[in-house]
């Protein structure tokens, strides 16, 4: 998250509105998108039209700055910080667009596409500037990370078999297994799962499982990731369910150990209460897991 103030956005970091050289106009079409559909044909001997899947577009979203500088020399040291923000990606990932409003910091992912300066008044240290930026991802997200950290196995608590003839148990129960999330967003959100073996210090023998993570939605959806692998002492795993990537220790692909219920489908977080649960095996009990995520809205 940035410290941006009422009224700025940036780009690339850098930093438009109130209190700097660049006026973003009102007006800004942060929202507007647009539907696609895989085909369409008018409905035999019916009113109206068939449609297949249908998906959102690309968002575009025209950006007007105005640059207020005192002279020309200050003109073009501010255009060419902003021509600089507004470089192409070439073989790097998306670009954020961040704004404030309502109080809240919100975030578009997408890729520069045009900057159009106005000279008329560049000699006197004004001008328009027409930019353009592409969400090729169209979610509006939050500007800030919300998280859970440490989230433990399952401990059990009570239990015990009498002896009688017929040996019967008293059953135990699981305890300080699952978490609950209340996910404020409107579209399904990806989330980084880290897995952390025990500590090699505490532990420098212990090892964590085929460690999973389970979601059950508020519809009663169950999803659940597995990592068939043994992660040592001080070791970490990383699951990115938005971009579909596993990291043992930031840089080893364990992509190929993920088993997927239901099959293909990364856990997500959606609308309302998220049941959260952490399972595996661990020789000392003390793994934990981290959850990261980003709420997201159409």
């Amino acid at each position: 998250m940035s410290d941006l103030k009422p009224g700025q956005a940036s780009i690339r970091g850098l930093v438009i509105g109130p209190g700097t050289p660049y006026d973003l106009m009102t007006g800004t079409k942060f929202f507007t998108r647009s539907v696609r559909a895989t085909g369409t044909a008018p409905r035999t001997w019916s009113d109206g039209s068939w449609s297949g899947a249908e998906f959102l577009n690309e968002a575009e979203i025209p950006l007007r700055v105005i640059i207020r500088t005192n002279s020309e020399a200050e003109w073009l040291e501010a255009y060419r910080a902003l021509a600089h923000a507004m470089r192409p990606v070439y073989f790097g990932g998306a670009v954020e667009l961040r704004w404030i409003m309502g109080g809240e910091e919100l975030c578009l992912r997408g890729s520069p596409r045009m900057i159009d300066p106005d000279l008329d008044l560049a000699s006197l240290g004004r001008s328009k500037i027409e930019c353009g930026f592409v969400a090729t991802d169209p979610l509006v997200y939050s500007g800030a990370e919300e998280s859970i950290i440490g989230i433990p196995l399952p401990t059990y608590a009570g239990g015990l078999t009498v002896p009688h003839t017929v040996p019967f148990v008293v059953s135990g129960y699981r305890i300080d297994d699952e978490r609950e999330i209340n996910y404020r967003g409107t579209a399904d959100a990806g989330m980084r799962i880290v897995f952390h073996a025990p500590d090699i210090e505490e532990h420098p023998n212990g090892t964590l499982t085929s460690p999973s993570c389970v979601v059950l939605s508020a519809e009663g959806d169950l999803m659940k990731v597995t990592a068939e692998l043994e992660i040592r002492a001080g070791q970490w795993l990383e699951i990115d369910t938005a971009n579909r990537t596993a990291l043992l220790n930031g840089t080893a692909n364990r992509r190929s150990t993920l088993i997927l219920e239901p099959r293909n489908d990364f856990p997500v977080l959606r609308a309302g209460m998220n049941t959260v649960r952490f399972r595996g095996d661990d020789t000392t009990n003390t793994s934990t897991m981290d959850l990261h995520w980003l709420s997201a809205w159409y």
